[in-house]
């Protein structure tokens, strides 16, 4: 199963492991000719593949119904990573403040609010369909790498904000794994699931600018 990348460790031969959103660890060693990856060399290239996905072997031999689908959504904005995941990473203020309000109706602190150890709930209405989920937070590369589990393993999104090319821009990026039904049915349902979650991280981050250009973080 598809699996986000949301940082990086060593072994204790120095050769890199790539830590998953499932919770699962994955070696991506540059070994060529039998491993090409030569991204995983410097912290650039291991910082641009943040957010992208690796087949995780271990998911595959699990029982237990994990994520099957996944969707990212990557944007550059003209501001600087800091007061991104600032707002990000404020689940009292200034994270509820940039959800489009058409498709979220509720979030609830339950533990903690800022970045790391924060829980809690969050009401959503997508197509029709109105639903409730608690959450926790953590962040694996603090002020780059946020993620927010759904405490039945169903749903991880990881948020990457990242320097950009151009001085003091951030390269945002939203990744999601999710849960469908199998079956026949499960591409046509990952379609308009998409359709409808690019839909609400493009209107996220064009509110996160907007929020951001007023000087609403300050």
């Amino acid at each position: 199963m598809e699996r986000s990348i949301i940082g990086y460790a060593q072994d204790e031969e120095r050769h890199w492991v790539a830590l998953l959103a499932c919770g699962h660890r994955q070696h991506v060693r540059h070994d060529p000719p039998w491993q090409v990856r030569p991204w995983v060399i410097t912290p650039e290239g291991r910082t641009a593949h943040l957010g992208t996905t690796l087949s995780c072997r271990r998911c595959d031999e699990l029982t237990t119904p994990m994520p099957n689908s996944h969707i990212t959504v990557t944007r550059e904005l003209p501001f600087p990573p800091a007061r991104v995941h600032g707002v990000i990473a404020d689940y009292h203020r200034h994270h509820p403040a940039i959800l489009p309000s058409r498709f979220f109706t509720g979030l609830e602190v339950l533990a903690g609010g800022r970045g790391e150890g924060t829980r809690f709930r969050l009401t959503t209405t997508l197509g029709g369909r109105r639903q409730q989920g608690e959450f926790s937070v953590t962040e694996p590369r603090p002020g780059e790498v946020l993620v927010e589990s759904a405490s039945d393993g169903s749903v991880v999104t990881v948020f990457t904000m990242a320097a950009a090319e151009s001085p003091g821009h951030t390269l945002l990026t939203f990744a999601t794994d999710y849960t469908l039904p199998g079956g026949v049915v499960r591409p046509l349902l990952e379609w308009i699931t998409n359709r409808v979650l690019r839909k609400v991280y493009v209107e996220e981050m064009e509110n996160l600018r907007d929020y951001l250009a007023a000087g609403r973080d300050r």
